[in-house]
């Protein structure tokens, strides 16, 4: 009876063992191109987003591509999605901020997993627009590095709510319209335009106001104010050091192309 049990338990560990064997190769960064697709251009600002998004602890988002679904032994995209997020861990242990944008280039298959902290944000309706506006144009004419980007650009709009605060905008706009007749702004912006102008040849004409000297145009070209100034610019986050320990529950949605 001893044996008997003994041997059962043996079977029970190493099916348990077996279950918590690693298929997918560790991750190398934020973007894991296995199947060697993605350009050194869309690849770096795809890292540099995903780094920003980490670093304000708004998202930790996967992007990978295989060359297909049988080479890790699963039936469909969807099961492999939810086994590589498991296995990664991608997101925040406790706020399951994870998403990870899969690939699989001979199955012609997308698929977008959201951890259940982003589900919210991030619906499967969402998820599915993206796959099919953002992504996919850009895969069926095998521009793979650039329709991924795309689809973290609009990934990130999603989770910084981007899309509401225009309209939040527009509302406020069409309020002060409301307040103020369009012939009274008209008249107040060539009033301040005149005497921008005034002020403009004052300046260039003499060299000199109040007894101090200034160079023609500083606002205009300087590098650090006005309309003049210096193009955006991200700080890359300190490179990569591994996911989380997020957690999904299949939540998201697949697609092709």
């Amino acid at each position: 009876m001893k044996i008997l049990i003994s041997i059962i338990l043996s079977l029970f560990l190493y099916a348990e063992a077996d279950a918590a064997k690693k298929i997918f190769p560790a991750p190398t960064g934020y973007v894991n191109d296995l199947a060697g697709v993605i350009d050194a251009d869309s690849k770096g600002r795809m890292t540099m987003l995903a780094e920003r998004l980490a670093k304000e602890g708004k998202a930790e988002i996967a992007i990978v591509t295989i060359q297909s679904i049988k080479e890790f032994g699963f039936a469909d995209i969807e099961e492999t999605a939810v086994k590589l997020f498991e296995e990664w861990g991608i997101g925040k242990k406790g706020k399951d901020n994870g998403i990870l944008v899969l690939a699989s280039m001979k199955d012609r298959k997308i698929k977008i997993e959201v951890g259940y902290g982003l589900e919210e944000k991030v619906p499967d309706g969402r998820a599915g627009e993206i796959i099919r506006n953002g992504i996919a144009p850009y895969f069926k004419s095998q521009r793979y590095g650039e329709g991924l980007y795309k689809g973290l650009l609009l990934l990130s709009e999603a989770i910084e709510g981007a899309a509401p605060a225009v309209k939040k905008e527009a509302r406020r706009g069409q309020g002060f319209g409301q307040g103020f007749p369009i012939e009274i702004i008209i008249i107040a912006f060539f009033i301040l335009a005149t005497l921008v102008s005034m002020i403009m040849q004052i300046v260039r004409g003499k060299g000199k106001v109040g007894g101090r000297r200034y160079r023609n145009n500083t606002f205009w070209n300087s590098g650090s104010g006005g309309f003049g100034g210096g193009g955006w610019s991200s700080d890359s986050g300190g490179g990569f050091d591994g996911f989380s320990g997020g957690s999904s529950g299949g939540g998201g949605a697949s697609g092709n192309w």
